[in-house]
């Protein structure tokens, strides 16, 4: 059975939907938030995604693998898709991407910071936080800090004790493992590896 997902260009534009079909049992295994949406109606329609950005969510939960030109010129946008619908592995992907590409400095560190904090992107909030540790003098002098996102604390502190010791050396102390180190663990374990650093911690050390 086949699902057609309709989406405006813009919500109160008066212009032709854009229409894709998938079928509903795919959707529903690879997304919990697909699953609600589909239910018994034939059609469901999609208003918070960019139609390109939906075709490549459609595209990659098929099985089909989005290039790394397209995933970084869709980055953001397709984070904040695959974040919402639970297509994390995409989400990942994507965040890799935008990191790759992104170039942090003064003018968008705290912009990028509580972009990551919002869509809980561990691996680009790890970079925002290696810079601001890596410019801290200049970080105070340059960017207000005061809608600076609660619990950085221990991000600060595991950026500093990463920057303090050779590489390699933190294994086996989680604390200071980069997000790489913490989501790899995870994955040999079997355990989500969406979230944040204190999520990933916990979650080892449960498993522990």
């Amino acid at each position: 059975m086949a699902a057609r997902l309709g989406r405006n260009a813009r919500k109160k534009a008066k212009t032709t939907p854009t229409t894709f079909y998938a079928h509903k049992l795919i959707l529903q295994q690879c997304s919990e938030t697909f699953a609600e949406l589909c239910g018994t109606e034939g059609s469901i329609t999609i208003e918070d995604v960019k139609p390109e950005t939906l075709k490549h969510m459609l595209y990659y939960i098929y099985g089909g693998k989005i290039s790394e030109e397209d995933l970084k010129e869709h980055a953001r946008d397709i984070i904040n898709a695959a974040d919402k619908y639970g297509i994390i592995t995409l989400k990942l992907e994507a965040e890799v991407a935008y990191v790759k590409d992104t170039t942090i400095d003064f003018s968008n560190v705290m912009d990028l910071l509580l972009y990551a904090d919002s869509k809980n992107c561990a691996l680009l909030k790890e970079a925002v936080i290696d810079f601001i540790v890596e410019n801290k003098d200049d970080i105070l002098q340059k960017v207000a800090l005061k809608d600076v996102p609660g619990g950085l604390f221990a991000e600060l502190l595991a950026a500093m004790s990463r920057k303090e010791k050779k590489a390699g050396s933190s294994e086996g102390n989680s604390c200071s493992m980069s997000i790489n180190e913490l989501r790899r663990k995870a994955h040999e374990k079997g355990l989500n590896i969406d979230g944040s650093r204190e999520m990933l911690i916990a979650s080892l050390k449960e498993d522990d």
